[in-house]
């Protein structure tokens, strides 16, 4: 019998899901997204299927294979609701309507929010939804010998990026000549490009179990990033980023593997202002 390996992505309509490059997984997967209220087929083109229709593939497939990239990034108590909506009811129900013997790997993006020692972050409904949701999987993992992967991901930057992040938040007042959102201009960042995270993402349905952690090899100083990004905006003379060796400050517990990447933020940041 013909194996048929089912890859289902959740939040294939988010930031990071909207980047990846499925055009070698679709020769090997019938590749099905989700967002929050819809299913896709992923093939050449991508095509909206019924709940029926997902049913249907759900039973048909031998093997099947999850990258769970479904979250709502908010620190306000206002969205609480639609933060645990989405951190753990989502993919509770997504789970409970899965055949368990069948699922081979899973894929969980965390947040490296988890590392942080400010207690408001650390008890902040996110930070605590996105970490009992890990839980969760761990202990589906364990009970049905699920290989399952935990992914760490720092500040992350690229194109069509609408969040409420460093990166569009700076361009976006730039452009529309508005203050400065930055409020700590001596602070070091650490962020890594929306391609290179995925490529990584898409590259661990090959791993292990293990927990990991991608972040760039340098940390940003935001300031000269804001300075930068200005220059290029306004053709001035520009100036090089400032940046130092990250310093790996975090509480990051020892079975969590880091990763460092190295690459250029400036040459990534004029593609993203001046995109060809």
């Amino acid at each position: 019998m013909v194996t048929k390996k089912l890859l289902i992505i959740t939040g294939i309509t988010g930031f990071i899901g909207s980047h990846l490059d499925l055009s070698s997984l679709i020769k090997e997967y019938v590749v099905v997204g989700l967002s929050s209220d819809k299913i896709f087929n992923i093939k050449s083109k991508v095509i909206e299927i019924s709940e029926n229709k997902y049913r249907d593939i759900l039973n048909t497939a031998n093997v099947i294979e999850i990258l769970h990239l479904a979250t709502f990034y908010s620190f306000e108590k206002n969205d609480d609701d639609l933060v645990i909506e989405a951190n753990e009811i989502f993919g509770e129900k997504l789970f409970k309507n899965l055949d368990k013997s069948k699922i081979k790997k899973v894929i969980y993006t965390n947040s490296y929010f988890t590392f942080f020692e400010d207690r408001k972050i650390k008890n902040s409904t996110y930070v605590k939804s996105k970490n009992k949701f890990s839980k969760f999987l761990q202990e589906i993992a364990k009970e049905n010998s699920i290989n399952y992967s935990e992914v760490f991901l720092a500040n992350n930057f690229g194109l069509n990026d609408d969040r409420k992040k460093i990166i569009p938040e700076v361009i976006s007042s730039i452009k529309l000549n508005k203050p400065s959102p930055i409020n700590n201009p001596e602070e070091y960042i650490n962020l890594l490009p929306i391609d290179t995270v995925c490529f990584n993402l898409i590259s661990e349905l090959e791993k292990q179990n293990r927990r990991i952690f991608f972040l760039s090899e340098y940390d940003y100083n935001v300031s000269s990033i804001y300075n930068f990004c200005y220059n290029i905006i306004n053709k001035n003379k520009v100036n090089k980023i400032d940046f130092k060796l990250n310093s790996n400050k975090l509480n990051i517990p020892s079975d969590v593997k880091l990763v460092k990447i190295n690459y250029n933020l400036e040459s990534e940041l004029i593609k993203l202002i001046t995109p060809q």
